[in-house]
């Protein structure tokens, strides 16, 4: 059994969408569109990382999750690689709009969107 066939999950619904999460043409394709899980790899500069997690965070479902990418720069430990200061900086975007951290895995933070 295949990872998504074990929690009833399938790929048959994974959306990949290519572009500057930016661009003009990409919003307005997104702007109804809803997510169990968003995964931001984006800008590393703070405004650009905060506009990903504001813009993204918001299409994420209640019980849904977000994984920021480059951002457990301010997490103790020496033998991994956390990411960028300015992405780390931006998380604060997401607790307004309901997210808690519930689990890092190096550079990688994961937040589950409660209310």
């Amino acid at each position: 059994m295949t990872p998504f066939g074990s929690h009833r999950l399938s790929f048959d619904s994974v959306k990949l969408h290519r572009g500057y999460s930016t661009d003009p043409a990409l919003l307005a394709t997104l702007a109804e569109a809803r997510y169990e899980l968003i995964y931001v790899d984006g800008d590393h500069r703070e405004a650009g990382a905060r506009h990903d997690f504001t813009t993204f965070g918001a299409k994420v479902v209640p019980g849904g999750w977000l994984i920021a990418d480059d951002a457990s720069h301010d997490l103790p430990g020496t033998v991994f690689w956390k990411g960028y200061p300015e992405v780390t900086a931006a998380l604060s975007a997401l607790a307004p709009l309901g997210f808690v951290n519930v689990l890092n895995i190096g550079h990688n933070r994961i937040y589950q969107r409660v209310s």
